[in-house]
């Protein structure tokens, strides 16, 4: 927000001086040269959801995967006692404004299903609250060490 302010500034700033100019595209011979530096910013963490995965070892890989995505820099996974929705599946897509009221700009659950031979199928989605869409799903199989 804070270079985009900037930028603007700096366009309005280079406006001026081209309606003082003598030629069509050409400064004003005495207007002062104005450099702009942009030499630091703020990275805020993307604030996340991510809601406990539902069956076996759900809840801990859903822990595993927000403490990871924390430990990252990059995401804030907010806390779950916020979260008005909850229970949601894979065959569902999530109810939105429930998400955005929270301020989550992205929404991250999925299922852990045990097969007979001991391994496990997960699944997952991400969703855009605010677009409404969703980002990505993938499922795979896994041994219980691999989660």
């Amino acid at each position: 927000m804070r270079l985009t302010l900037l930028l603007a500034s700096a366009a309005a700033l280079a406006l001026t001086s081209t309606a003082n100019a003598q030629a069509p595209g050409q400064p004003a011979q005495n207007a002062p040269v104005q450099d702009v530096v942009v030499d630091q910013g703020v990275l805020r963490p993307f604030p996340i959801a991510v809601a406990a995965f539902s069956g076996q070892n759900g809840a801990d890989i859903s822990n595993v995967v927000s403490g990871n995505l924390r430990r990252s820099g990059y995401f804030a996974p907010l806390d779950p006692s916020s979260f008005i929705e909850t229970n949601l599946t894979l065959a569902n897509a999530p109810n939105f404004p429930q998400w955005t009221s929270i301020g989550a700009q992205a929404v991250l659950y999925g299922s852990v299903t045990p097969r007979a031979d001991g391994r496990n199928d997960v699944g997952f989605r991400l969703y855009d609250p605010y677009r409404q869409c969703q980002l990505v799903s993938y499922q795979f199989t896994a041994t219980q060490e691999q989660w």
